[in-house]
């Protein structure tokens, strides 16, 4: 279930998104881990999912 939200002011978690150098997969950083789900590469810090980058 995904919910929308207009107000800011809702919004109660930050999601953290990173997409992976070495797969190109989309990441749900948890916990602080920069680890790639799906093959294990290091994720970065900074935001890298930005489909113009």
């Amino acid at each position: 279930m995904i919910a929308y939200t207009t107000s800011r002011d809702a919004i109660t978690h930050e999601v953290v998104f990173r997409r992976c150098p070495d797969c190109q997969e989309h990441n749900i950083v948890r916990e602080d881990d920069f680890v790639c789900v799906l093959c294990g590469s290091d994720l970065p810090e900074t935001w890298n999912v930005d489909p113009t980058a």
